[in-house]
């Protein structure tokens, strides 16, 4: 069955979502970077007008990448500027530059290999969007077996799908570049879609955080309140003295920035424990709190009896982990 799908990006200008989705659209794939890696100008008002319409969405990254650090930016950009928002359809990776054709097979593959790798780490779906000739003639796609969306439009384009070049492969065909669809000024992309996606999400147990110059784990760790060990540990991080700008890095998903407060102690001789819950002994160099004791409330976990416990800071110096019902808000 096919699925009326269309692309979109800066060209296509300013669009009503509304009369779009009127016009019995139903997929929409937005381009989301440009070259040089800067978001589409119009990639927020498109994704947030289409979310608002229930079209289904994804994105494409038409690649300039010559190296495969050149594609692993590429794709660290495409995350940034999602911003963890859900897609029901792939981050497609458009392979179609001419200068990406005079590349050795091998370059190409280990150039979407980087790209994917980057996407799916994110928890994202990836794709490959390109014409026939690139799928038959350029990419290796024994070694790159992935959802491929594929365009092939007759010389003599008029906006209507021409059946004969209907390709025999791929879960999309994107058939005319000079369509027509309400809600948008001029020629638009068509597509024909025959595969639906579950809504695709991160996983929500991670936050996915772009390194950047200057950081270090243990600020990392400050600022999304969970440790050194535990970032080191979810990212095989042998040595936590050294990480690069650039890379991506997990970081537990409830532990997202939290806004501090100020709380103080509700018992005598409260332990600070080094995590939360009983289980975890008192930390060192800190005895206990008492009654009326001020401290900074930094995040917050629940414990494995679903009890939720406080992370907290004292006198700027010592960290540790009390249940909530001992710490009041001042």
């Amino acid at each position: 069955m096919d699925i009326k799908g269309i692309d979109v990006s800066a060209f296509n200008g300013v669009i009503d979502h509304k009369r779009v989705a009127e016009d019995r659209v139903k997929i929409a794939i937005l381009r989301i970077t440009e070259r040089g890696n800067t978001v589409d100008p119009t990639f927020e008002a498109n994704y947030s007008g289409f979310r608002t319409a229930g079209i289904k969405m994804g994105v494409y990254k038409y690649s300039y990448a010559l190296k495969t650090a050149e594609a692993q930016e590429e794709a660290r950009k495409v995350i940034e500027a999602l911003k963890g928002r859900p897609l029901e359809f792939p981050v497609f990776y458009d392979m179609e530059w001419s200068q990406q054709r005079q590349l050795p097979r091998e370059e190409v593959t280990a150039i979407v290999e980087a790209f994917r790798n980057v996407i799916v780490k994110a928890g994202y779906l990836f794709g490959i969007y390109c014409n026939t000739d690139w799928y038959y003639h350029v990419l290796d796609t024994a070694k790159l077996p992935y959802d491929y969306w594929l365009a092939a439009y007759p010389y003599n384009d008029r906006g209507t799908i021409v059946e004969s070049l209907r390709p025999p492969v791929g879960i999309g065909w994107q058939y005319s570049s000079k369509g027509r669809v309400a809600g948008i000024s001029g020629n638009v992309d068509m597509d024909v879609f025959y595969k639906m996606y579950e809504t695709v999400k991160p996983d929500e147990k991670y936050i996915i955080y772009i390194i950047k110059k200057g950081d270090t784990l243990a600020a990392i760790a400050d600022e999304y309140h969970t440790t050194v060990q535990e970032l080191a540990e979810l990212n095989s991080i042998e040595n936590v003295n050294l990480i690069i700008a650039g890379q991506t890095l997990k970081v537990p998903g409830e532990t997202r920035p939290y806004k501090k407060w100020v709380g103080k102690c509700t018992g005598n001789g409260v332990n600070v424990r080094r995590g939360p819950g009983l289980e975890y002994t008192a930390i060192e160099g800190y005895p206990f709190l008492n009654k009326g004791n001020l401290v900074d409330v930094i995040g917050e976990k629940t414990a494995l009896d679903k009890e939720v416990w406080y992370h907290i800071r004292v006198a700027e110096k010592y960290e540790g982990y009390v249940r909530h019902d001992y710490i009041e808000k001042v």
